[in-house]
């Protein structure tokens, strides 16, 4: 190359230059293994930058995930701030309703309860059972509705027996309806009590009354004088003399026959009491209970006619012989003592002792006749029937005692004597 112009286009030729190698192979070698070293250095560099970028990326994450954790666990417990909130407002509007219907309730009970007329509690008592669904409610009106009802039918019949001036009925009432009374009406069951005691004082006949009385103490001096005293008895027609027991039995008699006597204006005013038969027969049939306590008509015998108690069949029929449809024959002694009677009592002279003496022997002469009426009674029934006359008796003597109370205590006592023998 000649002046900078290479040979080949200058044409002079090239004259090879030799030059000595001064290289080996181990400057090739040894920029390799640098470059390698480089390399991997560049390599582990890149694992470390690479490393070091994870693991931010990882904290990142972590970062993130703790910020997103912490924001949800924020969101969660705010929620359940909300729910706890929104479930005590719940709780507090649910404790005031029921406060207002517990304080409406307890309005309403103390209305019901105030109220003087049962009809109107009991009607507020349902109204409380409606509107709470509360059954307790019903039950008490129940309760009221039925003592209510008792109530009311026991207050016509309380009016009229406090003006009531037969003890018996008084007692009779008390004994069947004392309860009730006393638990609805206490005042009243006091007033009829002490009221009945004092009418008794005036009715009832006692035993010193009976003894003190000149009819007993004729009858004891026309004993003394058939009989005889104890420890003097008399001898009878027939010789035998009579016996302790007779002449006791005989005063006994002489003080129901005076008790008879002393008691006749109250049985004829219909003021003794009757049979237990014939009373439940009135106190079960309502018009008939009414008839009686509810009014002053004190004859169980029309009241019992009036509303069909009194039975037409054999062996329930007075026993002066109403199934004859006749009327009874008089006795010829008991009509002439009968006229003697009249006479007195025309005259004037009913304090006079004859005219006790034909009364008194005009009720033995009925007795004697009750006793021959029921034996011709008995008979008859036995030989119609087929039936013993014991069996007949102790018929009689249950179905009839209460009726003849009614009628006569002594002839109850002496009817009982008479069918037992």
């Amino acid at each position: 190359m000649a002046n900078g112009i290479d040979s080949q286009y200058t044409g002079i030729g090239r004259v090879p230059i030799v030059q000595e190698d001064t290289t080996s192979i181990w400057d090739a070698i040894v920029p390799l293994a640098q470059m390698a070293k480089a390399d991997k250095a560049r390599q582990e560099k890149l694992k470390l930058d690479y490393a070091a970028l994870q693991q931010k990326r990882d904290a990142d994450d972590d970062l993130n995930q703790y910020r997103q954790d912490s924001l949800d666990q924020q969101s969660v417990y705010q929620k359940g701030q909300l729910d706890i909130a929104q479930e005590r407002n719940q709780i507090t509007k649910m404790e005031f309703e029921k406060k207002q219907r517990d304080e409406r309730e307890a309005e309403d009970l103390a209305v019901a309860s105030t109220a003087t007329d049962w009809k109107d509690q009991v009607s507020e008592l349902r109204k409380l059972a409606l509107s709470t669904g509360k059954e307790s409610y019903n039950a008490r009106a129940d309760l009221i509705e039925k003592d209510g009802v008792v109530k009311d039918g026991m207050q016509p019949l309380k009016d009229n027996l406090m003006q009531e001036d037969n003890p018996y009925k008084i007692r009779e009432y008390l004994k069947r309806e004392g309860g009730n009374l006393n638990k609805y009406f206490p005042s009243a069951y006091k007033m009829l009590d002490s009221k009945a005691t004092q009418l008794e004082s005036k009715y009832d006949v006692s035993e010193r009354e009976i003894l003190n009385s000149d009819i007993y103490k004729a009858s004891v001096q026309e004993i003394n004088t058939q009989m005889g005293q104890p420890g003097m008895l008399k001898a009878k027609k027939d010789g035998t003399k009579y016996t302790f027991t007779e002449y006791t039995n005989a005063l006994q008699q002489a003080k129901f026959q005076t008790q008879d006597v002393m008691q006749a204006p109250q049985r004829e005013a219909g003021i003794m009491p009757i049979g237990d038969d014939d009373m439940d027969k009135i106190w079960n049939n309502p018009e008939a209970r009414e008839a009686y306590f509810a009014n002053p008509l004190d004859d169980t015998k029309s009241i019992m006619k009036k509303f069909g108690m009194i039975e037409d069949k054999e062996g329930d029929k007075k026993l002066s012989g109403d199934d004859d449809k006749k009327p009874p024959i008089k006795d010829p002694t008991i009509s002439e003592l009968e006229s003697k009677i009249s006479a007195y009592e025309e005259a004037g002279m009913t304090g006079l002792k004859g005219y006790a003496e034909v009364k008194k022997e005009l009720k033995l002469k009925e007795s004697e006749l009750n006793r021959k009426t029921i034996d011709d009674r008995i008979k008859d029934l036995a030989m119609r029937t087929g039936e013993s006359e014991d069996s007949i008796r102790k018929n009689m003597l249950r179905q009839t005692r209460g009726k003849l109370y009614q009628i006569s205590p002594s002839a109850a006592f002496f009817t009982d004597l008479t069918l037992k023998k």
